[in-house]
Parts: C-alpha cells; structure tokens; sequence
C-alpha cells in the first residue's frame, strides 16, 4: 500500500493506493518502481479529488471492521472478506475513480469471474456483495455519490455437488499425505466437518483440552 497526502478543502487529508499484491512484486525494489510510477499518476490526477476505488476499498475494510462497525465480524469473516476485497475487487479496479465505474461493466466482471476464472456463482455473488458494501459504507461516508452495483444481477444457484468418501477412503488420503501440517489440517477437517476457513482460523485457546 502507498499512503501520501493531499490538500482537500483546506486540510491535509491521508490517502491509500494499491501497489500490488507480493507475488506481483517479490522484491521491495521492485515494488518501490511501482510506487514511483504510482505517484507520476497521483500527481497527474491531482486535479480530480474523486477517491479511487482502492482508497474506498480500504476504508471500508477499515470502517466495517473497525469501531463504528454495527454488526461485528467473527474472527472467521476478517481473512476471508479481505481476501475477497484486495485478491477480486482492489486488483480488478485498483486505479479507477470510484464513481467511474459503471455498472455493465462490473456485471460483465463478475460475468467473466465465473466464466473464465471458474468461480462459482455463489462465490461470484458474495464478491458482488462485498462490492455492493464497500459501496454503501463509501456513500455513508460521503466518500462517493452513486453505487454501481445496486442493480447489477448475477445467479445464486450453484452446479457443486458434495463427494462423501467412506472412513477408509479418508484413511488411504491421510496415509499419502507426507506433510505433517497437510496430514493435521485433513484429519482435523473429517474429524470435525469444520470448514477449511473455519480450521485455518483456529487458535490455541479454542481448544478444549
């Protein structure tokens, strides 16, 4: 992330930008060029105040979890709602002006995340909703005028169909496993039936000895 400062009515006010994820950027030289080229563009724009729709996407992030936040977040949700917001929507929108983004396109995105990327539409529908939020809590905030994603349809029905494996199917999986932590993660998720976010949420303290 790159935060700076800019003049907005007579005070100085924090900004963020999306430089990238790590693996786009190993290396910090590299990620520091991005930054460089990020703050060419800044300053190019700097007589548009909008906000972008990354600086929206963190301030979400950081307002519907944070204090004034009416409904609070299980520790399970926090990961899994920014995964969703800076791997899907952040690296999709990053640099556009947030009241830009019109709503045709956002629906022929979330059209291509389950036709080219393989999503499912229960997946593609929660990313549309998580987008429909950050949003809603940008027009709370006075940061944006309109929401793009208000009208915007995607399918709720999913073709995923559960595979039940038998106790000794799940045993032959345990035996090829040679990475101890896989083998604990496999026997801890047919042991318990907790969802794999459930299971990498877990802590110490959640155990009942």
């Amino acid at each position: 992330m790159l935060r700076y400062r800019v003049t907005h009515e007579g005070r100085r006010v924090e900004h963020i930008r999306f430089v990238g994820l790590v693996r786009d950027f190993p290396k910090v030289n590299d990620a520091r060029r991005e930054a460089d080229r990020l703050l060419m563009r800044i300053n190019e724009e700097a007589q548009d105040a909008r906000i972008h729709f990354d600086a929206l996407a963190e301030h979400y992030l950081k307002a519907d979890f944070g204090e004034d936040a009416v409904r609070p977040k299980s520790l399970t949700t926090v990961p899994i709602v920014r995964h969703y917001v800076r791997d899907y929507l952040i690296t999709q929108w990053a640099h556009r002006i947030a009241d830009d983004i019109k709503p045709l396109e956002a629906q022929r995105w979330l059209k291509s995340l389950h036709d080219d990327e393989g999503l499912a539409w229960t997946t593609v529908s929660k990313i549309k909703g998580l987008m429909h939020r950050v949003y809603k809590i940008g027009r709370l905030h006075e940061l944006v005028t309109k929401n793009p994603v208000q009208h915007v349809e995607t399918r709720t029905k999913t073709d995923y169909r559960a595979i039940v494996i038998t106790p000794a199917q799940t045993l032959t999986i345990l035996e090829s496993l040679t990475n101890p932590l896989h083998y604990a993660l496999v026997l801890t998720c047919a042991a318990t039936a907790l969802r794999s976010s459930e299971i990498l949420s877990l802590r110490w303290s959640e155990i009942g000895w």
